[in-house]
């Protein structure tokens, strides 16, 4: 049952951040007058699952000429798509490439216009970061923990040491402004967890963490106007923390945990609990905003990344070049994909025949 309580958290979240993040590709391809042939949650080789073309949608918006489209679920649940006319993507669809460029294509549109049809995605996802945020302050609140409920100090690295730290120290103020709460995302965990798992001497020990005394936590309410700015500055912090964090990726500890969608499940709670579950999405919208972004063919960031060479050059690559650019892109995403899975299978299906 706990099973299923979590697939069915992860299902729920993935597919909502799979629509809006295609959906902001779909809105500017939209605002623009850029046709949109295909719009679907899941990939759908060979065949899908459902499909539409929502033609009453046309009747009541002729504008949209949304009858173009066909709306589907494939059967592949790693992600989505939508297939933007005039654009070489992961379809690999090259035949529209070898006719004269239409005016309701990608190809046609300006560098500005087709950088907003990229990046649409990206924006959508910390949009909804920080929309998210914003509820769940108004709904539920904050609880944070003051530094004068701090008894001790802390216990620093070799490098904070060397930096001037000693163990005991507390730390109340930064450049100069008083330290009043923990703010950092992890930290913040780290108090409300019941058990934090950490890597010792080559293998993996679980904690129990001390159950704070009531008194120590404090709670914050905001109002519908003061939830917003509350809820952008805790997606800002946790969007700059992640981004921080992803130096490690590259190190041998980082690759190894790299996980698939068997991890990020694990993530979710044993019972559901829409609080979790929202900070959960959250955060998860903000992974793929960020993974988005960055520049690797097949990727938002990586066609991103030719329109800064197509202004730079004043021409765009060769179709030729598009396509190497593309594999080489979707092989990456695809070894990575084969790591994450792998490690997954190394850390939680291998320990259940041990």
């Amino acid at each position: 049952m706990t099973v299923l309580i979590k697939a069915a958290q992860l299902i729920l979240s993935l597919s909502l951040l799979i629509v809006l993040h295609e959906g902001g590709h779909f809105a500017f391809s939209k605002l623009f007058g850029v046709r949109v042939e295909k719009f679907y949650m899941f990939f759908d080789y060979r065949f899908r699952l459902f499909s539409t073309r929502m033609k009453w949608f046309t009747r009541l918006f002729p504008r949209f000429k949304d009858n173009e489209t066909d709306y589907g679920i494939g059967w592949i649940p790693l992600g989505g798509y939508v297939k933007i006319a005039g654009m070489v993507d992961e379809s690999m669809d090259t035949e529209q490439l070898k006719q004269p460029a239409q005016a309701d294509e990608f190809r046609s549109k300006s560098i500005p216009q087709r950088f907003f049809i990229m990046a649409g995605g990206v924006m959508m996802n910390l949009i909804t970061a920080f929309v998210i945020y914003s509820a769940i302050m108004f709904s539920w609140g904050e609880d944070y923990l003051p530094v004068e409920n701090i008894r001790d100090g802390f216990e620093y690295n070799e490098q904070a040491h060397a930096a001037g730290f000693r163990d005991g120290d507390l730390p109340v103020a930064i450049d100069g402004e008083p330290l009043l709460e923990w703010q950092t995302s992890v930290l913040r965990d780290i108090s409300t967890a019941t058990t934090v798992t950490v890597r010792r001497e080559g293998r993996e020990v679980t904690l129990t963490m001390p159950i704070l005394p009531e008194e120590w936590i404090a709670h914050r309410d905001y109002t519908l106007l003061s939830c917003i700015p509350a809820g952008i500055r805790y997606g800002w912090d946790t969007l700059t923390g992640y981004v921080s964090d992803l130096r490690y990726v590259f190190s041998r500890e980082g690759a190894q945990s790299v996980g698939s969608f068997i991890t990020i499940g694990s993530i979710f709670p044993d019972a559901w609990n829409w609080l979790r579950f929202w900070n959960i999405t959250a955060f998860l919208s903000i992974i793929l905003a960020v993974m988005n972004i960055l520049p690797i063919p097949g990727l938002d960031g990586g066609h991103i990344m030719l329109l800064f060479y197509e202004g730079l050059t004043g021409h765009e690559p060769s179709e030729t070049a598009m396509l190497w650019i593309e594999r080489i892109g979707l092989g990456f995403i695809i070894a990575l994909m084969c790591l994450a899975f792998g490690n997954d299978i190394v850390r939680f299906i291998f320990p259940l025949f041990s």
